[in-house]
């Protein structure tokens, strides 16, 4: 169902009905009974004639597709039943061993996608420095002198998420939209370089990530689905089904052990932990009553921390205490006074401590010391609800971008939390995104407004 579903350009909406795509017994049934024709259908891509396979290209396309449709069959297979079946009373022992087991299944797909990488970045000639994502702040001289140089056309609805990246010498923005696809932007120069279907309905965050050390791209939507994208190939390797609601923010981080870990939040009040290298889900905790519309991502006195908010106006706090993400602790619950759900979280640190900043329905952003749990300073300003956070550095010193529904862009001083400068474009829309990079030995900020996205620089 996964297979098929992911070469559909059809981006209608789709109806309550629709959950997850394998969720019952007969599903998996469904699923399991075409082992068969899939072993048999392996065996007709191995039987291939290497003569007729005219370069190495070829054969690795071949090869990598039929990988990719194996690994996501088993691979969602297990992330949507083993999430539904530990949680179901009716589900038997052997079901649950049976669908564990194909754990080992994919060890072998695995090693299969380490070759075709390691080939293809043979062949391809490309190095690690070329393929490295830039994740940290990016600088400024004077963010007040920004200015708009560049407009990038192409979405028919908003632009609800902003992810940057690096590869092969240029820089790339790419954009989730409501209009149920991703698009790719090359930056220097502008041009769309490449449109990703595959969600059916909102893409409602996107998340950029390595993974043994080629760029990636996950993307959630508000058909429940996470799928990961080989930013290498423009193709989705993985499709993950877990939440029983539309998901609405993810984060990627890596740990000690150098795993590629992701973090989603959905509508029912859930956050799911995946391990991206095993396709599973190791934790899923119901964090709040409502729906949780953010997370954040951060670390204190070497410890991992997640923090999670939403619909209930509350911040929680989860930390990863030994040495697996099964073992995720609630740290507390703070109060936020927020008089609106929080749209957007987004951390950050100064002299060693953590700070997190709130942006919510309220108007107003608010600054928390997450050591403490406790509150710093409250930014006012914004018409209208903040929608879009972001970090940057200006002058040596932290700032924030806000963006809100009215197509504000306010600029403040992370250093004594004053207000720098605001910046209105109201014809735009809503400011529904945030996004920062390097262009051209440029530093660049991304806004994405209800259709467009505007470049600003120095």
């Amino acid at each position: 169902l996964i297979c098929h579903n992911r070469n559909t350009n059809d981006c209608s909406n789709t109806n309550d009905e629709m959950t997850s795509p394998i969720v019952n017994q007969q599903d998996i049934t469904s699923i399991q009974s075409e082992d068969k024709y899939i072993e048999e259908d392996m065996k007709t891509y191995q039987n291939i004639n290497e003569s007729e396979m005219e370069t190495i290209e070829e054969k690795i396309e071949h090869y990598q597709r039929l990988v990719e449709r194996d690994m996501m069959r088993k691979g969602a297979l297990i992330c949507h039943n083993r999430n539904s079946l530990n949680g179901s009373n009716n589900a038997s022992e052997e079901m649950r061993a049976s669908l564990i087991a194909n754990l080992q299944d994919i060890t072998p797909i695995q090693s299969g996608v380490k070759y075709i990488e390691e080939e293809t970045q043979a062949n391809q000639n490309i190095t690690k420095s070329e393929r490295e994502i830039t994740c940290s702040l990016v600088s400024f001289e004077n963010i007040m002198s920004v200015s708009k140089q560049a407009t990038l056309n192409g979405h028919s609805h908003f632009i609800s998420s902003l992810a940057c990246y690096e590869m092969k010498n240029k820089t790339y923005l790419a954009s989730g939209s409501y209009d149920c696809t991703i698009k790719l932007w090359c930056l220097n120069p502008e041009a769309l370089h490449k449109t990703l279907v595959g969600h059916k309905m909102p893409v409602t965050s996107i998340v950029k990530f390595e993974n043994h050390v080629a760029p990636f791209l996950a993307s959630a939507s508000e058909d429940k689905i996470i799928k990961i994208w080989n930013l290498s190939t423009n193709n989705c390797t993985i499709t993950l089904g877990g939440h029983s609601g539309p998901i609405y923010d993810l984060v990627a981080f890596n740990d000690k052990d150098d795993r590629t870990y992701l973090g989603s939040c959905s509508k029912g009040g859930s956050i799911n932990i995946w391990d991206i290298d095993n396709c599973s889900i190791i934790t899923n905790v119901v964090a709040h009553k409502r729906g949780v519309y953010a997370l954040a991502f951060y670390v204190i006195n070497g410890t991992p921390c997640l923090a999670s908010a939403g619909y209930s106006t509350m911040i929680v706090e989860w930390r990863k205490l030994d040495t697996s993400w099964e073992d995720l602790k609630n740290m507390g619950t703070i109060e936020t006074d927020h008089h609106s759900p929080i749209q957007k979280l987004v951390s950050y640190e100064i002299d060693d401590s953590v700070y997190l900043a709130s942006g919510s329905y309220d108007k107003k952003i608010k600054i928390w010391d997450m050591e403490h749990h406790s509150l710093v300073a409250t930014l006012a300003g914004h018409e209208s609800c903040v929608r879009s956070l972001v970090v940057l550095v200006h002058s040596g010193s932290p700032c924030l971008i806000s963006g809100d529904s009215n197509g504000s862009v306010k600029m403040w001083d992370l250093s004594n939390y004053s207000l720098l400068k605001t910046i209105s474009n109201s014809s735009n829309g809503a400011v529904h995104s945030l996004s920062t990079m390097i262009v051209d030995g440029k530093p660049t900020l991304a806004v994405g407004f209800d259709e467009v996205i505007e470049l600003w620089s120095e």
